[in-house]
């Protein structure tokens, strides 16, 4: 029918497998009837559909009791939020309350996601155009919402009644409700007088629109609870607020938010034990740390002890400039300090330091600086000229930060609104080769596995962004081999869920097993809906870098040579050793950015630079080339510091594709094990097959044994909660001189219809003049078509590694599934 095309452009995916289909809309009553069809069925969204997971559990723990709860009526409210966006306003003449989300100070909070559909295109531009919706509107237009009673039509009581039963028939005919059904009948029996939630609702709730990408996007309406001095009657208030939420037809979803907060790793009392005998002894390590480099670059480059080939040829990050949100950040630490020029893009480290909700500092030993430390920092002990070296170099000291403030204080974490945070870096950038590329994030919620909103913004705004990747910290909740212990939002598809492993030699303590383990708490997948994570593992424990001293200017490596104790949050001078995946996420954010100067200087393919034309990579392709190359045969276990080494596999929980390993990743010539074939921003359509090919050549000298390949992409967001969240199905397998034998994804004997990353990795039978043909499959897309990355590495006619048989404690570094 005609209204079909209206309808399909607001359709939001939810589901996507084969011979099913979901997805969700804000859509008229004649537009629902028109579209429902033999096999295509229109089902209005009831209360239990629109709450994310443990929502009432987690409301109703926080209240405690729910007696005396009282009903709220809600009206229609796309009128006034209509009139809102037809009011927009300049940001250069916005009030002052227009500019920014008002601060969150840690209080519980919600997240409410309006139907696409409800904006129309129109308004979804002007809301991302530079213009600003004043806030104090927002706030007048929810609080009378809240407010407001129905005129001669059903009220919101009685239709939270409703949403107790999936059919009409099952209500007429007096069946009981579910547990959850009772609770709020319970809530709804309770009802008092019928302005007593007026007190809360006006003073209590604080409110935020934050405007979708697009029209298939969600706006999400944020809004926060002041409880402090907060009544009995006022959490009554919000867990009937809840249901009223839940039963208006404009909103989607309803989801409960948890704090966010830094990916570190706190001391605990530890078991002391013997460390396993490959490592040197006391004595040499003492005599080691008196001449410290960092451990954690050439553990990533070569995992040869102090080789860095890739910062041998010049391949430091120079050119890439990282976004970093986090706890604040010490600017006059001597691994970031330019005396000579302020804050900006003259600046040699900071090119923009936003505040947002923070404070413009950090905290004494904070997280932020020694996270930036570990990706970016390269010692000035004058702030003017560069030293040679120093003891907490980062991964990529020639890149530059763009940093984002989220912290008042030490602990009152105030994060920006999710388009303001994944923008920094990004807008009123004059030249695009300045514009952030990554963005390092060292937080999350704690205990939240799902794919939420969060999770669904940043996977929107990767897919719409193809030259910007998000890389996440998995969260350090999983002591005890805990199983779905990754921690949103670092359950996006498509950004990088990074784990921790232990660094090397003079970063361990007696109490680690080894270099080649994964540290303890470090967060095990898969996540909700079944998806690998973490995708890779990096150096996390523990770790030396920049050490913030806020009161002092310079602060730097102690004159004496002595280095802090190897601890959690232990400082001296400049510098600080810790843990987390906190620290683990710059480390992959960094070499990122090494993988990103790689492309734009030219080093490929030919592994030299300007051997190839200057190329600027997709996300997708970063992802592909780190993933691709990540070891998991020398990784030994997980180290649970009670004698108990838990066995690791590889794509399992604890590892996923392996730890980070640049010689088997990009060709760097007469120094990596592998060449490198890539395929960038290949598109494919629903149905389509497409081909390539990667012919073993050993003729030159390379003899790495392994042959390996993997395939990303980057698709739409997700619903909120979503239990399959994969929409585009992708299939890779690969087939060997024209046999008919496949060799399929990620371990598995069949086809992959879970991840948006599928890698074949063969350590065995890879011979010379092997031809490999890569498949690619749109098995199953929920749009028309889909873009791709693909890399391919082994040897293909390049020369041999000088560190052949020499990388560190795996000799026969290669994966084989």
């Amino acid at each position: 029918t005609a209204s079909r095309p209206t309808a399909a452009v607001v359709l939001k995916d939810m589901f996507n497998a084969r011979g099913v289909y979901c997805a969700v809309a804000s859509l008229p009553a004649s537009v629902a009837m028109a579209v429902e069809f033999e096999g295509c069925v229109v089902q209005p969204m009831l209360l239990a559909t629109k709450l994310g997971v443990g929502t009432i559990t987690l409301a109703v723990a926080f209240v405690n009791e729910y007696e005396n709860s009282t009903k709220i009526d809600l009206d229609d409210v796309s009128d006034d939020l209509q009139e809102l966006i037809d009011e927009q306003v300049d940001s250069s003449e916005a009030e002052a309350d227009a500019t920014a989300a008002p601060e969150e100070k840690n209080f519980p909070g919600a997240v409410l996601s309006l139907c696409p559909g409800f904006l129309s295109e129109d308004d979804v531009f002007l809301l991302n155009s530079g213009k600003v919706v004043k806030q104090k509107k927002v706030q007048r237009i929810m609080t009378e919402w809240l407010l407001s009673r129905t005129a001669g039509g059903e009220d919101t009581t009685a239709r939270v009644r409703d949403n107790l039963y999936w059919t009409s028939s099952s209500r007429d005919s007096g069946s009981s409700t579910t547990g959850r059904g009772k609770l709020w009948e319970e809530i709804l029996d309770r009802v008092s007088e019928p302005n007593i939630c007026a007190p809360t609702f006006k003073k209590r709730l604080t409110w935020y629109l934050e405007p979708g990408l697009s029209q298939t996007s969600f706006t999400n309406l944020h809004v926060t609870y002041d409880n402090v001095g907060a009544s009995k009657t006022d959490h009554d208030c919000i867990l009937a607020a809840i249901a009223g939420f839940s039963v208006h037809p404009d909103i989607c979803f309803f989801e409960y938010k948890l704090d966010k907060s830094p990916q570190i790793e706190y001391q605990r009392r530890q078991p002391q034990r013997l460390r396993l005998p490959q490592h040197s002894s006391d004595g040499q390590r003492r005599q080691k740390r008196a001449l410290h480099r960092p451990n954690v670059d050439w553990m990533i480059q070569s995992y040869v002890e102090q080789a860095r080939p890739f910062f041998d040829t010049g391949i430091n990050g120079t050119g890439v400039v990282v976004a970093v949100s986090d706890t604040g950040l010490d600017v006059n630490n001597c691994y970031f300090h330019d005396a000579a020029n302020p804050i900006g893009m003259n600046h040699r480290k900071v090119v923009s330091y936003d505040v947002a909700k923070g404070d413009s500092s950090d905290y004494e030993g904070g997280h932020g600086t020694h996270v930036v430390g570990l990706l970016a920092g390269k010692k000035s002990s004058n702030g003017i000229r560069l030293d040679s070296d120093g003891q907490g170099d980062g991964v990529a000291p020639g890149a530059r930060i763009a940093f984002v403030d989220t912290t008042v204080g030490t602990s009152g974490y105030a994060y920006p609104d999710d388009i303001t945070l994944l923008n920094v870096g990004r807008t009123n950038v004059a030249d695009e080769a300045n514009m952030a590329r990554i963005h390092s994030a060292s937080w999350g919620v704690r205990g939240q596995n799902t794919y939420t909103s969060q999770a669904s913004t940043f996977d929107d705004y990767m897919f719409q962004h193809d030259d910007f990747l998000m890389v996440l910290a998995a969260g350090n909740g999983g002591r005890y081999n805990s199983e779905g212990s990754i921690y949103a939002p670092s359950t996006s598809k498509n950004a990088i869920c990074v784990g921790a492993a232990h660094s090397a030699e003079d970063d361990l303590t007696d109490d680690m097993a080894g270099s080649n383990f994964i540290a303890d708490f470090s967060g095990k997948g898969t996540t909700g809906d079944g998806r690998i994570a973490p995708d890779i593992v990096a150096p996390g424990k523990f770790v030396l870098a920049a050490g913030a001293q806020p009161d002092v200017v310079g602060e730097c490596d102690p004159e004496n040579g002595e280095l802090p104790e190897i601890g959690y949050n232990k400082l001296l001078g400049g510098l600080k050793y810790d843990a987390g995946t906190s620290m683990a996420t710059p480390v992959v954010s960094g070499t990122a950015a090494l993988v990103i100067q790689y492309f734009q200087d030219g080093f490929y393919p030919g592994g030299a630079r300007d051997s190839g034309p200057s190329i600027s990579p997709s996300n997708a392709l970063v992802k592909a080339v780190l993933l691709n190359g990540a070891q998991t045969a020398s990784i030994e276990g997980v180290d649970n510091l009670d004698e108990n080494i838990a066995a690791v596999k590889p794509y399992d929980g604890a590892v996923g594709f392996g730890r980070i390993d640049m010689l088997t990743s990009l060709y760097i010539k007469g120094k990596s094990f592998v060449q490198a074939q890539v395929w960038d921003r290949q598109t494919i359509d629903d149905g389509e097959t497409m081909t390539f090919t990667a012919t073993i050549d050993r003729s030159n000298g390379c003899d790495f044994e392994a042959f390996s390949t993997t395939l990303v992409w980057f698709e739409p967001a997700s619903a909120n909660y979503c239990n399959k969240c994969l929409l585009n199905d992708l299939d890779l397998y690969v087939t060997k001189n024209g046999d008919e034998l496949k060799y399929y994804p990620n371990g598995k004997s069949t086809k992959d219809n879970v991840n948006t990353v599928e890698r074949v990795a063969l350590g065995s039978g890879v011979n010379d003049g092997d031809v490999f043909t890569i498949h690619v499959e749109a098995a199953n897309l929920s749009t028309k078509s889909q873009r791709f990355a693909l890399v391919a590495t082994g040897c293909f006619g390049g020369e041999a590694s000088e560190y052949s048989g020499m990388a560190y404690g795996a000799p026969n570094n290669k994966n084989s599934d």
